[in-house]
């Protein structure tokens, strides 16, 4: 499976945001599909069939780990980069951004530039302690 990639941030009820991480489920293999969408519909009540027709957006409170790699990492920025420019997007500029995305990444395949050879070279806003505390262990 390719990158899991973030599509949007959501408010919660402490008041701050929860990233809701995208899985391509085109891009899945059969058995991996159907796995994920039994765990998803199990937590959320959406059945296996509308997951697998509409894709499958998982709460980052389900994750205990992730790595991203090169499309995750585009991903992620080219969504700072529409949201620091609509920081309250419109349904219109919302639909506009997940059809570029799609068009682009999954239909189109575009394929990521390589990831920053030294932690230094990331984008700040893509930084926080826990980050640069594991890129410093990596690099």
């Amino acid at each position: 499976m390719r990158d899991p990639f973030p599509m949007i941030w959501v408010p919660n009820e402490l008041g701050s945001n929860d990233a809701i991480w995208m899985i391509d489920h085109s891009r899945l293999d059969y058995p991996q599909a159907i796995a994920l969408s039994d765990l998803i519909s199990d937590a959320t009540g959406t059945s296996v069939s509308d997951l697998l027709k509409h894709g499958m957006g998982i709460n980052h409170k389900w994750i205990e780990k992730m790595e991203g790699g090169a499309e995750c990492y585009s991903r992620t920025y080219e969504l700072i980069e529409f949201l620091e420019l609509h920081p309250i997007p419109t349904d219109e500029q919302l639909i506009a951004f997940l059809n570029d995305q799609k068009c682009r990444w999954n239909t189109g395949n575009e394929q990521p530039r390589p990831l920053p050879q030294r932690w230094t070279e990331y984008d700040a806003r893509l930084l926080t302690a826990s980050a640069i505390e594991r890129f410093n262990s990596l690099y």
